[in-house]
């Protein structure tokens, strides 16, 4: 068996940065397999930093957090069953968060080969203390059932069969109002953990949050910490749960508005060893801080309609609940002129980049700082500035930033002065039709997974008029008639992918594939580089002809795979210089884009990851990782380019079916048009605002609101 599906691997330490494939082991195994990941470079930047691991199952959409040990700066990831619940492809990522700053890993790939286990649901594994109130609330039922209502029996016999177990029940059941909900309610701990994991949320030792004022006030009795900057919806019901409460009030649950101060009366005190606190945020809450105790874990729930309505909404770019600073890039030591756009170096300063749509209006608080020339401000595609403004308002103004046609980014400057707090971007408002529209649909269903509706009928690739297929063999549609170690392939076009995108969306659709062919494209007028534009200029299709007599509404790219072998690999850079060379792989994908934007400025291109069932032996592997992190970038770096991250959202059981020999069957072509198809039209509903002028693709007009 190949190397690549080997999952008792043994794993010496591995450098965070040398992150690619971790192996977990076989479906089902339970603490079996361990890997140990050095990040204690990290500590030497974020010192202090607490380290997790963030991990998406294959076939899932939620990412959920493995349990892990963090030990100067080594973590050590023990496969169990919740991470061995299904079998296939996944991802992770290491995560490390300190006083408001998170820094990431690349996101690498884990994997779980096929038992008998079967797919199924993963099996529950919850943390030592949930476990225990649901072990307590089982005894005292149990306990009662056994003395027929006694209460005073209850508590006895659950006392000795659980030492303390009776008062967590009682605890729980008082919060919860029965023993029945305090199970249910522990159930469902981990609802928002995952969406909380990524805000960016502060925790300060050594303090509590007096209910009272808000303030963080310093007691060292009982080892507290003050968590704060949570985010939170006005309004919305929520359950606090602690795993040991030590001191009651004046400790316990405060709320905040958008510019950060305490909202009178709406406290929430602690009462020692209660363990469940349920409340209301109030109707202006943004934000809300709470006390927790050394040794002690806390969960966060409820809401959680709410929840997935924010979750989805970040999947489509927007922010409804306001934008936690750690989710965004930053450029620290810098500052936004905001009459100019330009960025200068300033140590007292950092940048926040974030998208936008136009549209829209961004709600920018900056409290406690003003300026003459350092702001905010808005670009284009392209990275050109459009408008802007300095924060020289009175202090503690909220901008009510517009976004202008053609804004995609806004970058605003934050001071790191001690007595500044940061400014809080609050809320994206005035979203015209289209995003009204996709926010309805969106709101049917889950809409993370680009292939989640594959057995859907395709919407809105059918308003294309043409789309072009570029590619190797596997678009051009070989077949492989011995396996394995086939020995002969012939082409049936018929059965290529691009003849059934055609039957599948009515759209009129070319097969410009050419076997064997590689991105890079040395240029020697032979045929012996292989490159995709020499084959194809030697042959019958001549794509130079085909790009100015038949320009294409879309053209979907698919090459890489033949770059690559265990002596040759993805070849170049994605920089403003290795864009320029065609000898390369980079080169050469960035060329077929620049003559694609010669005759047809405004198509719609599509850039595709070479799937993981290609190149999968233990040396082409790491290549063929390296070269889809470029395709990624190269869809980044031009303009109307996206990507479809096969290697990303492939399923794990492609070469199991799909696959003869080291090609496509025709099932597999098949369903590869269907997830181009499905994955085309998850784009275009993620991102309605840059297609609502494609029927004017071909043409000289336009459409801009307003005018």
């Amino acid at each position: 068996m190949s190397e690549i599906y080997e999952s008792d691997q043994h794993y010496e330490t591995i450098l965070v940065e040398d992150l690619d494939i971790v192996r977990l082991g076989r479906q089902g195994e339970n603490d079996t397999q361990e890997v140990s990941i050095d990040c204690s470079a990290w500590l030497t930047e974020l010192p202090g930093a607490e380290l997790i691991v963030a991990a998406r199952r294959y076939g899932e959409k939620a990412i959920y957090l493995p349990i892990v040990t963090a030990d100067a700066g080594v973590v050590t990831w023990r496969s169990l069953a919740q991470d061995t619940a299904k079998a296939g492809w996944g991802q992770a990522e290491i995560r490390a968060q300190v006083d408001g700053k998170i820094k990431k890993s690349k996101v690498f790939r884990t994997y779980v080969e096929k038992a008998l286990d079967g797919p199924g649901a993963p099996v529950e594994t919850l943390p030592d203390w949930v476990a225990q109130i649901r072990g307590s609330v089982s005894t005292a039922q149990q306990a009662a059932t056994t003395a027929e209502g006694q209460a005073q029996a209850a508590q006895a016999q659950a006392t000795a069969a659980a030492g303390s177990a009776a008062e967590a029940a009682a605890s729980a059941a008082a919060a919860q109002g029965s023993a029945a909900s305090s199970a249910a309610a522990a159930a469902a701990v981990a609802d928002l953990t995952d969406i909380l994991a990524q805000t960016g949320y502060l925790v300060t030792e050594g303090v509590y949050v007096n209910r009272n004022s808000g303030a963080l006030t310093e007691n060292a009795t009982g080892s507290p910490s003050a968590v704060t900057n949570v985010p939170v919806l006005g309004g919305a019901s929520l359950t606090l749960t602690l795993s040991q409460c030590k001191y009651g009030s004046p400790r316990g649950v405060a709320f905040y508005d958008a510019n950060g101060d305490f909202i009178v009366d709406s406290g929430v005190g602690y009462t020692a060893n209660t363990l469940a606190y349920q409340m209301t945020a109030p109707a202006n809450a943004a934000t809300m801080g709470f006390t927790t105790f050394a040794g002690a874990e806390w969960k966060l729930t409820g809401n959680l309609e709410v929840a997935d309505m924010v979750r989805k909404m970040n999947s489509f770019g927007r922010y409804q609940n306001g934008v936690s600073l750690g989710s965004l890039e930053k450029q620290e030591g810098f500052f936004v002129n905001g009459l100019t756009g330009a960025t200068a170096a300033g140590e007292t300063y950092d940048v926040y980049t974030m998208r936008v749509f136009e549209g829209t209006t961004v709600s920018l608080a900056i409290p406690d700082f003003t300026h003459a020339t350092v702001g905010y401000a808005l670009y284009d595609e392209k990275g050109a500035y459009i408008t802007g403004g300095a924060y020289s308002s009175a202090k503690g103004t909220v901008y009510a930033v517009s976004v202008p046609v053609g804004a995609v980014t806004l970058r605003f400057s934050a001071s790191k002065a001690a007595n500044v707090r940061p400014p809080r971007v609050d809320c994206l408002t005035g979203a015209d039709e289209v995003y009204r529209t996709v926010r309805g649909l969106m709101a049917e269903k889950d809409d993370s997974d680009p292939l989640g509706r594959i057995g859907e009928q395709p919407t809105f690739i059918r308003a294309f008029r043409k789309i072009a297929c570029i590619g190797d063999s596997l678009t051009a549609g070989a077949l492989d008639e011995t396996s394995p170690d086939p020995t002969s392939a012939y082409i049936d076009a018929d059965f290529s992918y691009p003849s059934q995108l055609a039957k599948l969306t009515g759209v009129s659709v070319f097969n410009l594939g050419a076997g064997g062919s590689k991105a890079a494209h040395p240029n020697t007028g032979t045929l012996d580089d292989r490159s995709w534009w020499e084959f194809m200029e030697a042959g019958t299709r001549f794509p130079t002809a085909n790009f100015k007599q038949n320009p294409c509404d879309v053209y979907i790219i698919a090459l890489g795979t033949n770059d690559i072998s265990d002596t040759t690999e993805f070849t170049g850079e994605v920089t403003a210089a290795g864009v320029q060379d065609a000898a390369t792989s980079v080169g050469g994908y960035a060329e077929i884009i620049r003559r694609i934007k010669v005759y047809q400025p405004k198509a719609k291109i599509f850039l595709v990851t070479i799937p993981t069932w290609r190149n999968g032996n233990a040396t082409q592997a790491p290549k063929r990782d390296a070269a889809n992190e470029k395709i990624r970038a190269l869809a980044s770096y031009f303009s109307n380019c996206y990507c479809i991250d096969l290697a990303a959202y492939d399923t794990a059981d492609f070469r199991t079916y799909y696959v003869n020999g080291g090609h496509n069957n025709a099932l597999g072509y098949n369903l590869r048009a269907r997830q181009y198809a499905a994955y085309i039209d998850w784009i275009i509903r993620h991102n309605p605002a840059d297609f609502r002028n494609i029927g004017f693709i071909g043409t000289d007009k336009d459409y801009q609101p307003g005018t």
